[in-house]
C-alpha cells in the first residue's frame, strides 16, 4: 500500500519491448505466409489444346490441335497470350473467327487483336492474339480453348 491508501501500481515489461516482440511476431508470420505461397505463385500448362470448330455449307468439323509453344510455366495473376497466323483456309469464299470459349476452369477468354469477329483475308494471313484471365492460385495442368470459325462459299 501506498500512502495514500492506493494499492501500488504493478510495472510489467516497458512498452517498447512488447513492440519489438509484437514485431517480431509479425514479421516471422509474413516470413510463415510468403514460404507457404512460394510454390503457389506459378501457373505450368502442360498442355495447351485448341478445338477447331468450323462450321462450311452447314457442316460441322471439329479438329484438335495441340499448341506445343504455349505450354510452360507463367506468373500467377499473369495473362495468357496466345498468337497465331490466321488464314482463309476455304479458298474463295469468307472465313470468320466468330468466337473463343475457355474450356478450362479458372482461364477467361477476354479479348482478341483485332476484335472478333475477325474475317481472314482472301490472301496472306493476319496474326491474331487470344488474351485469357488465368487462375488466381497456383495450378499444373491442360489448358483447353475452342475456336468458332464460320465459312461462306
Amino acid at each position: 500500500m501506498t500512502v495514500d491508501g492506493l494499492p501500488k501500481e504493478k510495472k510489467g515489461p516497458p512498452k517498447k519491448v512488447l513492440l519489438v516482440v509484437l514485431a517480431i511476431i509479425v514479421i516471422a508470420a509474413v516470413v510463415i505466409v510468403a514460404a507457404s505461397l512460394q510454390g503457389q505463385s506459378k501457373y505450368e500448362l502442360t498442355i495447351v489444346r485448341v478445338t477447331i470448330v468450323m462450321t462450311y455449307n452447314g457442316q460441322t468439323t471439329t479438329q484438335v490441335v495441340v499448341q506445343d509453344k504455349v505450354a510452360g510455366t507463367y506468373p500467377v495473376g499473369s495473362d495468357l497470350l496466345i498468337t497465331y497466323p490466321f488464314y482463309n483456309s476455304v479458298g474463295s469464299g469468307q472465313m470468320t473467327l466468330a468466337k473463343v470459349e475457355s474450356q478450362t476452369s479458372g482461364f477467361v477468354f477476354v479479348s482478341s487483336n483485332p476484335s472478333l469477329p475477325i474475317v481472314a483475308p482472301n490472301s496472306g494471313s493476319t496474326v491474331v492474339e487470344l488474351r485469357f484471365t488465368t487462375p488466381t492460385t497456383a495450378y499444373k495442368g491442360p489448358f483447353d480453348y475452342t475456336i468458332y470459325y464460320e465459312t461462306t462459299p
